[in-house]
């Protein structure tokens, strides 16, 4: 007998996969460039999936970047991410707990004063 619940099935994260896909064009759809940051490891593979959606529903030039954190301590660690100061950010992350982890991550990426900066979590 498993201990697992399961939030979401494979039919149910594709239907919201989608539909985040098209609020982050919403969000950015006048953006020139956009730059979607996950959060490794699982919010990564949530911006890759995000990406490839967006790539097909829109022409924003978008570029995929991983955002590594010790998430135990990371305002000790240093954010090792290529990023334009004043660009247009969206932020993506699996699940939001705590919500100490993203928020580090928005803290972080304030540093390359973006001119936009939007956050999409899946649960």
């Amino acid at each position: 007998m498993s201990n697992t619940t399961e939030i979401l099935n494979a039919t149910a994260i594709e239907h919201k996969i989608q539909r985040l896909a098209w609020e982050l064009y919403d969000r950015h759809h006048n953006a020139t460039d956009l730059h979607v940051i996950g959060i490794k490891d699982n919010g990564y593979w949530l911006a890759e999936q995000l990406v490839t959606r967006l790539r097909k529903i829109s022409d924003i030039n978008i570029t995929l970047h991983p955002l590594v954190m010790d998430k135990d301590a990371p305002v000790l660690e240093e954010m090792m991410i290529d990023l334009p100061v004043g660009g247009e950010f969206a932020l993506v992350d699996d699940v939001l707990n705590s919500g100490r982890t993203l928020l580090w991550a928005v803290i972080k990426l304030m540093g390359f004063r973006p001119r936009v900066l939007s956050t999409t979590v899946l649960v």
